[in-house]
């Protein structure tokens, strides 16, 4: 939790700043738009059935790689979820007994 929130707030700054060059204030967003689409086009690819296979293997590798990353990026930009939050507080709440 610690980190995405470091890390936000460093994208705070950067965006925030006036000396930041353009590059500095867009890489996470161009870097996570990047990955998603990369995501989708190899799901798109897996239902069109159009590889060799001998390369599913390491298709399915890059693949679970590709959707933690997703997963990681969406939690980044959106946050959990509200049940697991909710979890949390309720796990927090029964260790306080």
């Amino acid at each position: 939790i610690q980190d995405n929130q470091n890390a936000r707030q460093r994208d705070i700054e950067a965006n925030n700043s006036t000396s930041a060059s353009w590059l500095s204030k867009n890489i996470a967003p161009l870097l996570a738009i990047t990955v998603i689409f990369l995501t989708f086009g190899i799901f798109g690819w897996l239902v069109s059935g159009e590889y060799q296979k001998e390369q599913e293997n390491v298709i399915f590798a890059v693949l679970g790689s590709l959707t933690t990353l997703s997963a990681g990026i969406i939690n980044y930009y959106f946050g959990s979820s509200v049940g697991s939050a909710k979890n949390r507080e309720a796990l927090l709440e029964s260790l306080k007994k």
